[in-house]
């Protein structure tokens, strides 16, 4: 049974704010991305609240967390379940997503990254997924983060070309599962916003490196969205 209490919807509202939707934890032992959220709910959002709506999930996957196991309780991967919606949890993700804005002015999804063997990179870099080439803002977020974490400058990850750390879609997905909305980040660009963000946070480094470069991430995006200077 997944308890309600693992998602968290919190919203300063106030007129013609722009809603942003921020998720993590969809794989269980990727547990930074959770962290990264939790400190920015308990000490950073209240500074955005005069122009942004957040609605936050900051652990989709508690079983998972809990276990450090990549699956949840039934060893399904929740990260490939958008279309179908067997699981409890996406089923509770969708509902909630249906009663909130009909769109988002961007969203950004935690993972972290793997041991550097096998194509499995194990430096920062991120999937910006938006078709407006003109606001693209993958390339500041990674000047910003290189402040906290080594990034990843292979020419391509897992197949696909990576650009200084930042593998842009559509035009450069190479893998079907991710042309479908069977994923959270895939599943929220085809229907409830024009950019997202898959951040992959390095693995390796120690959890108080990699939660400041999540924050570093968000703090960015928040900045230029919100027309501040960076």
């Amino acid at each position: 049974m997944v308890s309600n209490t693992h998602y968290t919807r919190l919203s300063l509202e106030k007129e013609k704010n722009m809603y942003v939707v921020l998720s993590a934890g969809i794989h269980g032992d990727e547990t930074s991305g959770v962290f990264t959220l939790l400190e920015f709910l308990k000490k950073e959002v209240q500074k955005y609240g005069n122009k942004f709506t957040f609605h936050v999930y900051p652990c989709v996957n508690p079983t998972g967390f809990d276990n450090n196991n990549d699956t949840n309780y039934n060893e399904v991967n929740l990260n490939r379940d958008f279309v179908d919606a067997k699981t409890d949890e996406i089923k509770l993700i969708k509902k909630s997503l249906v009663s909130g804005p009909l769109s988002y002015e961007f969203a950004m999804d935690f993972h972290e990254t793997g041991s550097g063997e096998e194509g499995n990179p194990d430096n920062y870099y991120l999937y910006e997924a938006c078709m407006n080439v003109s606001k693209r803002i993958g390339n500041y977020i990674i000047d910003n983060v290189l402040l906290y974490v080594p990034v990843c400058k292979w020419n391509e990850i897992w197949g696909e070309p990576n650009s200084d750390g930042v593998i842009y879609y559509p035009e450069n997905c190479r893998h079907e599962e991710y042309k479908e909305p069977t994923s959270f980040d895939s599943f929220l660009f085809k229907n409830y916003t024009s950019h997202s963000f898959t951040v992959e946070l390095p693995g390796r480094l120690k959890l108080e490196d990699k939660v400041n470069a999540g924050l570093e991430t968000i703090r960015t995006a928040l900045k230029i969205f919100g027309n501040q200077d960076l």
